[in-house]
């Protein structure tokens, strides 16, 4: 009888320690929302980047003959440079929009949890169109419904080498 008595609380004990075993590897290998949701955004922001470079790989070199834009023709030298970056941009920003997306949706994410900002300044900075500030006014004169329509017409709507394009023009 004793020996059952003893054997039913080794019984409890080793039941015991198999739930507290389980519950401790658990919690060891249980990841904090912040940690999963920075996780989430670096490699969601490691995708990004690699189908930037695959976006780069595919740049096409483009014709004085493939361009059809009188317009586009026709402007200055400074604001032929600003419009072929700006149309540049939006063609790379075109063959990466869904890796952007993923990036922007898992780094907001991760801000609202967080409070951390410190990437998304980063990202915000990336984000806002290079210009030099002594060309700002003209920039700022741009007609940017003409760009955009110009970015969905070949051989602007896939991503593109604007260096290669400006020595067309020169």
């Amino acid at each position: 009888m004793l020996y059952k008595q003893v054997r039913s609380k080794i019984m409890r004990v080793q039941n015991w320690l198999m739930i507290v075993l389980c519950f401790f590897s658990y919690s060891a290998n249980a990841t904090s929302i912040h940690d999963y949701l920075r996780q989430k955004m670096l490699t969601s922001y490691d995708n990004l980047n690699v189908k930037i470079e695959q976006c780069r790989h595919k740049r096409a070199k483009v014709a004085k003959d493939d361009i059809k834009s009188a317009w586009l023709s026709s402007l200055s030298r400074e604001k032929k440079v600003m419009v072929v970056s700006i149309l540049s941009e939006m063609a790379n920003d075109q063959c990466v929009a869904e890796e952007k997306a993923r990036y922007s949706q898992d780094l907001l994410n991760y801000v609202a949890e967080t409070g951390d900002k410190t990437r998304l300044d980063e990202w915000l900075k990336i984000q806002k169109t290079y210009r030099p500030q002594a060309l700002e006014s003209e920039f700022q004169q741009l007609d940017m419904q003409r760009i955009e329509k110009l970015s969905a017409q070949p051989p602007f709507n896939a991503p593109f080498n604007p260096l290669q394009l400006m020595s067309v023009y020169q």
